[in-house]
């Protein structure tokens, strides 16, 4: 249903899923249909280790049980979910657009950013800042490399050369070697808590407790979809309450007779505390203002 890696996010590409599923299906009460969704999203999120996607599947079936939809006609009721999904799916398009626009009044020429792994917002965040100011960016590798022939940090460097703009990579355990030139650290969000703490590719939180310790501003950008109602406290929470993938065993520990066990889960999760500011595409929040916007997305 839906196949990493992909280009479309994950939360879109899973209303998507569902709003195809309300199209073609044979349900003939509002209750058989919502029973067959509930059963795609266990296949969905079992299928796809991506917070993202259930933060999707919950927008999605949030608006489905909106007491303000009549559901007195099913037929008509239908047509409006298909909509609906189809409206979302729409508007997300000028979200990472809008972020970008947010971001713009916190570069200026000269700047060093540093950045962590791939993030395909702050791609667009640097690059609409780049049309208009010189930066300085470092990128962290985030190793190990799943699945690819690069890591996600080398990817990201590659894009923004392929764009004309010079970059720096630097290994994951460098970072406090080049802390003192960065003026501020900005990276993408697998998810957004409702602490308002943010969920990235390993090495994030990490980056976040440097960024504090020399006090250089930690800004977080992401788009609305993948605020989620999860509320870790620590890393074992994070991992108790959703599916982490964990990252490929590098080759020169794969023959070790199973003597050596190689923890890296995919992703961290970073408290609110670490953070100065989220740019999403509702506008500029504190990490405080999360759960404000969850309560507005989930129940208005």
């Amino acid at each position: 249903l839906i196949s990493p890696p992909m280009e479309t996010p994950y939360a879109v590409a899973a209303v998507k899923v569902l709003s195809d599923l309300v199209r073609t299906s044979d349900a003939t009460t509002v209750m058989e249909l919502q029973l067959q969704l509930k059963q795609a999203i266990e296949v969905l999120t079992k299928q796809v280790s991506e917070i993202s996607v259930r933060s999707g599947c919950e927008i999605f079936m949030v608006n489905l049980s909106r007491p303000s939809h009549d559901r007195s006609d099913f037929a008509s009721w239908k047509q409006r979910m298909i909509m609906m999904g189809e409206a979302f799916a729409n508007s997300t398009r000028s979200f990472r657009d809008r972020i970008a626009q947010h971001t713009e009044r916190f570069f200026r020429d000269g700047l060093t950013v540093l950045t962590h792994s791939y993030s395909r917002v702050v791609m667009n965040c640097l690059l609409h800042a780049s049309r208009h100011y010189h930066l300085n960016i470092i990128v962290c590798e985030a190793r190990p490399a799943s699945g690819t022939d690069i890591t996600p940090g080398m990817r990201t460097a590659r894009e923004l050369a392929e764009h004309g703009i010079p970059v720096t990579v630097v290994p994951d355990v460098g970072v406090g070697a080049i802390i003192s030139q960065v003026d501020m650290i900005l990276v993408g969000a697998a998810a957004v808590v409702e602490s308002g703490g943010v969920v990235n590719r390993l090495g994030t939180f990490q980056l976040a407790v440097v960024a504090k310790e020399f006090k250089k501003p930690f800004y977080c950008a992401a788009e609305s979809y993948k605020f989620t109602r999860l509320y870790p406290l620590t890393q074992s929470d994070l991992e108790m309450q959703t599916q982490i993938a964990q990252l490929p065993v590098p080759n020169e520990l794969a023959r070790a007779d199973g003597l050596i066990k190689y923890a890296a889960p995919i992703l961290d999760y970073t408290p609110p505390a670490y953070i100065t500011l989220l740019f999403t595409d509702l506008g500029i929040l504190t990490p405080s203002a999360v759960s404000d916007e969850l309560i507005k997305l989930y129940h208005e």
